[in-house]
């Protein structure tokens, strides 16, 4: 229902090695009016509004590609329209919306998907059932309150989607979540337990949320990790959106007010042109080394291992650790007819047992002998590889600098 915005790198998937969905610069979802301009085909949400007869055929062509041979099954395609329009609250305001415009087709209307989780008696005279997301009116006018989005019959551009609204991936997404379900949003408050009470913060992060989605629980049929290749949209995407959530953090003026940057050229010239004052130079936004793959990051992390081997000499081996998809661990944890690029977090969880496993053996159990020196960057993240140097004592033996990737 909604377009996702990147650009998605093709030319990874040669056939030689499992299916990655790989993606690359800045990630936004929009969302464009009911009614597609004059002479152009629908797409999108459009595809349950515009031209409903040819609507198998409409969906059809717009996924196809000259590229692969592959031509969808309009059985298939035909029975996933009928099961949305029954289950799905989101396709059946889109339908509304549709003998709406049918029955007046001069009345101008739009749609309206609330963004808070009450938002319902606030803005609704009439009585509305739980599963209903929203209302099509013909008089919003300027009345829009928080995140609601909006979308009109008939508008010249598109609006981009607020990642926190708890509709945004079941309209990216309706084949993972066929009954509409909320995603994450600013009103997901932690179940009332005792560990729970004691926490200052009371409410669900957004990287807390994609954690309790991408596990499976027993008696629960956890759709969005049983799609193959859309499993690995979703987590990409959800993975972005929490990156976009702490970038934002970074860039509120309560953090960004202290500092800024600059080079020293630059700094030179403003004093010498006659600029006193620190607020009117530089960049006012600095991405900090607490945040995992930023370059002051990584610049840190480079600066603790040349200083170990500064003082303690350089390594004489390198060792790379990656992963193996045939692990019995990895295939013991895919449920039926699923492949290890279909599950990637399995495939994380279980390097990263593995990896500290090798880590105990190397600085617990002494595999190269006692620990001489060593950095203490152990805590690794999946997504920001960077150089963890240990000098044992015997360093004209054993010394070394392990590397940790992931590989599919």
């Amino acid at each position: 229902m909604t377009s996702m915005g990147a650009k998605v790198i093709d030319s990874i998937n040669d056939g030689h090695r499992p299916y990655v969905f790989k993606i690359s610069g800045q990630v936004c979802h929009r969302v464009g009016s009911l009614i597609p301009s004059e002479g152009c085909r629908p797409e999108y949400a459009q595809l349950y509004i515009f031209d409903t007869d040819h609507e198998v055929s409409n969906r059809i062509n717009i996924t196809s590609s000259s590229r692969t041979p592959f031509h969808a099954n309009e059985d298939i395609v035909h029975s996933i329209i009928q099961m949305l329009d029954t289950h799905n609250p989101i396709v059946k305001l889109f339908r509304t919306a549709r003998e709406r415009l049918s029955e007046n087709s001069y009345d101008q209307y739009s749609i309206r998907l609330f963004g808070d989780v009450d938002a319902h008696g606030d803005i609704c005279n009439f009585s509305v059932a739980s599963e209903v997301v929203g209302p099509v009116v013909g008089d919003i006018g300027h009345t829009d309150v928080g995140r609601d989005l909006i979308i009109e019959d008939r508008s010249s551009s598109l609006q981009q989607i607020d990642e926190r609204h708890r509709k945004f991936m079941a309209m990216q997404y309706p084949i993972l979540f066929p009954y509409g379900e909320d995603g994450f949003h600013d009103a997901l408050f932690y179940n009332l337990t005792s560990t729970s009470t004691s926490m200052r913060r009371q409410k669900a992060t957004m990287a807390e949320y994609f954690g309790y989605r991408l596990h499976d629980r027993p008696n629960d049929f956890n759709t969005p990790l049983r799609c193959g290749r859309g499993t690995q949209a979703y987590e990409v995407d959800g993975y972005c959106c929490v990156e976009r959530e702490r970038i934002d953090h970074y860039r509120t003026p309560s953090f960004q007010r202290k500092y800024r940057s600059a080079t020293y050229h630059s700094l030179a010239n403003n004093v010498s042109s006659g600029v006193r004052s620190a607020s009117s130079v530089g960049q006012s936004i600095i991405l900090p080394a607490s945040f995992t793959g930023s370059p002051r990051y990584l610049y840190q992390k480079y600066q603790d291992c040349i200083g170990i081997c500064r003082k303690y000499g350089c390594p004489d081996l390198f060792v790379t650790f990656t992963s193996n998809a045939a692990w019995p661990e990895i295939a013991e944890a895919l449920p039926l007819g699923l492949h290890p690029s279909d599950r990637p977090e399995i495939v994380d969880r279980v390097f990263k047992m593995k990896l500290n496993i090798l880590m105990d053996d190397i600085k617990k159990k002494n595999f190269f002998g006692s620990i001489y020196a060593c950095n203490n960057s152990t805590n690794l993240s999946f997504h920001s590889d960077f150089l963890l140097l240990i000098i044992p004592t015997k360093r004209h033996i054993y010394p070394f600098a392990v590397v940790y990737t992931i590989e599919f």
